[in-house]
């Protein structure tokens, strides 16, 4: 039996002695072989398993990690390990499995002086494995895994397991490994330092709308009917094998509270995992499932029932204080809303005050005095961000969680004096979505690259004490789960210059090196594509027509690439090879056809053009396939396993289960036929009277806004029609949100006369509206109205101060964008100037052209009057003679931190640079349409004296500005 009295904390004086030379604390390869040598450790050899050794008296997960790698090596060769728990038991070659400190095993070892650890003693979630010969009697030689903590234990485990073979998706992507009859390790001195971030984990969130919580219910776990123990201890599986450490359960209405199994907490812990709550679950609490649902606590309105709330939270924390948490702090409403009672923003900051004292008593009380010591969160997500920025006294030990805008752009990080809080700073990312101004839950398409972009800005700026990332169902966000999760272990290793390698190294890893180069090849046309329009989003999307059927032979095309390296995908991973890349670029591809055809076919009617109808069935044959490829995934993949998961219409807008696109018909053709020609209102033409008039080009009212029913003003237009018929009015238009509402009757804008016609005009919002201020510019059709020959009067009379009218057009459909003339990627620049410290790097895949970025992120601001001494970029570019339209695309980033800007300047020819900034603030109607097309846009217009090519200056002011391209009309 072995007998230790070391303590970790007594490591540190009895190493200063040590003669072992010092390691460096950087991460070697573990290299795996099916042939050994006289250096090398045998897992697996001559029909044997080397033992796993353990000890019970070691934290919890040292012994889960040591069970899972032995179902691992038996899964990779066939056979599989004892492990055990007596050393005595144990002979020749042995895994030595321990936590420093805690394993009796590890600790005589480092006295003996045959395992040095001085690289890692004390340090977070850090690991050595090497090889020790004849460490004890009748051992001969042992693989020594010890971790510096419960959890770097584990994580030196399963970092031999993914060693090996065993992909940390072999259970939730059926990644089955390749069989070896032999594993031989070679790993002396392998060592790992502290990862970049401290606590990096996911959140399960709207389970209800994808698959997650009907498959846990239905397929899983039927006997429990939910998400409970049986699918959390997968997910905590998983956790440490990407090695994160963090959970947010899943919350949606409908799924139990995660502290509604008692055994999950506990679970958690054996596990390791550090289990939090989301940023409107305040002190681990579910709300809809522990306070809404109960429906005896009254209120959830700190104003009026702060005793109660104060209990409700205090039992909980009580309750789960022993185990290792973090305890989100603040006041929002029950589910993903504001918090209740509170009118004004100033009611919201003293509420938030209250309550944030409140909390931190409990936590006082129950969990340590001492709260430098207790892991509080302040998530500035949606409203808690200006409740922030308005007076909120955050004590300087909570740490703040940035939150990006739900589309993967950060929308605050910390200033100077933020970055020296105790507490710190995290971020909270999504890689899915269920919200404004449209959700994206279906397929992840998010890309490497801008994922690396924004958690590298994050990092640099000292965000680096949570990372947690919502994934939805957590499948199909498979590839850039473990994207996120690697880059929070090494955040310098992965850029946006070089992610899309990630990618190639991904795909060789999990399906080999033959066809690794072109499935990082497709599938970085899969990101681009989805870079200007997210499947879930291109039906709000205003496309050329060229774009769409050039978007559709693009996505067409990689589907046949991908279907053409199926074929050569090894049979036992065809299913891995379905769910991580054949169903969603397919998927992508067939949404594309399914929304584009139908359009196509609506501008084939306006002229009456039967060749409508065939891309009517395209369309339709596209929504039959999406069935199809779904309906296969759900029952034939893994022999059934995901039954009831997919569902690729997971919410309200687009979950009919009948084709129910408008689309071209037989009759609408002929209505095309006899149609009168379109017509564009020329809105410098109208008659006006006030407050209602044109302002910089669209129709605007100028009364006061916060007067959100006032009547005011007009417009008349005339307009000539070479016959009589009936016709299609349509306006393009911001309008405000009104009472969260989709009723006609809160979204009626104006009075419409055309003729003797008199119709309300009313705009029914599109997409998610929880936190919405306006919604477009998109086209609404106003009605139908007989019009004569000869000339014809609109009238359009106010109703709503807040509504504005970009365009009017009259004809059967309202046009597509104009395609245009020139597109001219960012990165195809012909000189450039890199100064006051900054670099001007070319970024292939944040866009869907080559765009470029500045760097670092740290760059100090340039003020207005040094603006033509920034960093530059020029281009040659050919200008017809009269009006010239130039148009700026770049990525829709946010500013750093309040007082900084998104800007660039742009000059032709020397003349003064004319600035632009591209901030757009949340929920804004620009912000929503720049987030579903993927980028923002700036424009000038140049009057050229006669056809030239010109000298185009681009100045890159600020960092965060990501220019895509320059586009001539």
């Amino acid at each position: 039996m072995l007998k230790s009295t070391y303590k970790s904390k007594t490591l540190l004086f009895s190493l200063t002695g040590f003669l072992m030379p010092l390691l460096l604390v950087a991460q070697l390869p573990i290299k795996i072989s099916e042939n050994g040598n006289k250096e090398a450790f045998p897992l697996v050899h001559s029909n044997h398993a080397s033992g796993i050794y353990v000890e019970q008296t070691d934290f919890p997960v040292a012994n889960v990690a040591a069970k899972l790698f032995s179902e691992d090596i038996e899964r990779v060769t066939g056979h599989k390990p004892f492990v055990y728990h007596n050393l005595n038991k144990a002979k020749d070659e042995v895994v030595i499995i321990g936590t420093i400190g805690k394993c009796k095993a590890i600790n005589t070892l480092i006295e003996q002086r045959k395992l040095d650890v001085s690289t890692i003693v004390n340090k977070w979630e850090s690991y050595l494995i090497t090889t020790v010969i004849n460490p004890f009697p009748g051992i001969k030689k042992a693989l020594i895994i010890a971790g510096s903590d419960r959890r770097g234990t584990a994580f030196g485990v399963f970092s031999l397991s993914e060693a090996i073979g065993v992909s940390p998706w072999y259970w939730w992507a059926d990644v089955t490994p390749f069989k070896h009859k032999q594993l031989y390790v070679k790993a002396n001195n392998i060592i790992q330092g502290s990862p970049s971030v401290k606590y990096r984990g996911i959140f399960i969130n709207d389970e209800d709308f994808g698959g997650l919580a009907i498959w846990a219910a239905k397929t899983f776990d039927p006997q429990t009917g939910n998400i409970g123990p049986k699918m959390y201890q997968k997910v905590f599986e998983l956790l440490l094998r990407l090695k994160a450490n963090y959970l947010w359960p899943a919350m949606h209405p409908g799924t139990a509270a995660f502290n509604s199994f008692p055994e999950n907490a506990k679970l958690a812990d054996d596990y390791g995992i550090v289990m939090g709550s989301s940023h409107c679950e305040i002190m681990l609490r579910n709300n809809e499932a522990e306070w809404k649902a109960v429906g005896t606590y009254g209120p959830y309105n700190f104003g009026t029932n702060r005793k109660e709330m104060d209990e409700y939270w205090e039992e909980r924390v009580k309750a789960n204080a022993k185990y290792e948490n973090t305890y989100t702090i603040g006041l929002r409403g029950i589910h993903d809303t504001s918090m209740e009672g509170a009118e004004t923003l100033s009611e919201q900051v003293d509420f938030t005050q209250a309550a944030i004292g409140d909390q931190r008593d409990i936590l006082k009380k129950h969990v340590n005095k001492d709260l430098t010591k207790v892991l509080q969160v302040l998530c500035a997500y949606k409203e808690v961000l200006p409740i922030y920025q308005n007076g909120l006294k955050l004590p300087d030990d909570v740490t703040l969680m940035w939150a990006d805008d739900n589309h993967g752009f950060i929308r605050q990080l910390s200033n100077p004096a933020e970055q020296k809080r105790r507490g710190g700073a995290g971020v909270y990312y999504h890689l899915a979505y269920h919200g404004d101004p449209e959700s994206w839950l279906w397929l992840s398409s998010i890309s490497p690259e801008l994922i690396a972009y924004e958690l590298g800005k994050a990092y640099q700026y000292k965000a680096n004490e949570i990372w947690v990332f919502n994934v939805g169902d957590i499948k199909p966000a498979e590839k850039e789960i473990s994207f996120a999760m690697d880059m929070a272990w090494n955040a310098n290793k992965w850029t946006p210059k070089n992610a899309n390698q990630y990618i190639k190294q991904w795909y060789a890893r999990t399906f080999g090196d033959a066809n690794s180069v072109e499935i990082a090849s497709l599938m970085n046309e899969y990101y681009k594509l989805a870079a200007t329009g997210k499947p879930e989003h291109i039906v709000w999307n205003e496309y050329a027509e060229n774009v769409m059927l050039d978007r559709v032979k693009r996505y067409q095309a990689i589907r046949a690439k991908a279907i053409k390296i199926e074929r050569q995908i090894p049979a036992q991973l065809k299913d891995a090879y379905y769910e991580l890349i054949l169903y969603p670029v397919t998927g992508a591809g067939l949404m594309n056809e399914y929304f584009f055809y139908a359009r196509t076919s609506l501008i084939k009617v306006s002229n009456g053009d039967m060749a409508a109808m065939d891309d009517v069935q395209k369309s339709k044959r596209a929504y039959d396939e999406l069935n199809e490829i779904t309906d296969k995934y759900n029952h034939e993949i893994a022999s059934g396993k995901w039954e009831r998961f997919f569902n690729w219409r997971p919410y309200k807008k687009l979950n009919s289960s009948v084709y129910d696109l408008d689309t071209a018909t037989l009759q609408k053709i002929e209505q095309g036929k006899k149609a009168i020609p379109p017509v564009t209102i020329n809105l410098s033409e109208g008659k006006y009277v006030a407050p209602m008039v044109l302002k910089n080009g669209v129709i605007v009212n100028t009364a006061d806004k916060r007067q959100t029913s006032q009547t005011g003003g007009s417009a008349t237009f005339n307009w000539n029609s070479p016959k009589d018929g009936r016709v299609a009015l349509w306006f393009k238009s911001i309008t405000p949100i009104k009472n969260k509402s989709f009723k006609p009757e809160d979204n009626s804008f104006w009075q419409v006369k055309m003729n003797d016609s008199l119709v309300t005009g009313v705009v029914t919002p599109i997409g998610n509206i929880w936190h919405a201020l306006a919604i477009g510019p998109i086209w609404n059709k106003i009605g139908d109205f007989n019009v004569h020959k000869g000339t014809n009067r609109l009238y359009v009379a106010q109703r709503d101060s807040g509504a504005i009218i970009s365009d009017i057009y009259i004809g059967i459909q309202p046009p597509l964008p104009l395609a245009a003339k020139q597109v001219i990627a960012a990165g195809n620049f012909i000189n450039k100037k890199e100064a006051y410290g900054g670099k001007i790097d070319i970024i292939p895949g944040l866009s869907e052209q080559t765009g470029i970025a500045l760097f670092p992120y740290t760059l100090p601001e340039i003020s207005g009057d040094k603006i033509d001494q920034a960093c530059w970029v020029e281009y040659h570019i050919d200008l017809e003679k009269g009006f010239n339209h130039l148009l700026f695309k770049a990525v829709p980033t946010q500013r750093i931190h309040n007082g900084r800007h998104v800007r660039f300047a742009v000059s032709i020819n020397g003349e003064k640079p004319h600035v632009m900034d591209i901030q757009s603030d949340e929920f804004s109607a620009e912000w929503q349409r720049n987030v579903l097309r993927g980028y923002a846009e700036r424009s000038m217009d140049h009057v050229a004296a006669k056809t030239e090519s010109v000298n185009l200056r681009i100045y890159l002011i600020d960092p965060g500005v990501i220019l895509e391209s320059i586009n001539l009309y």
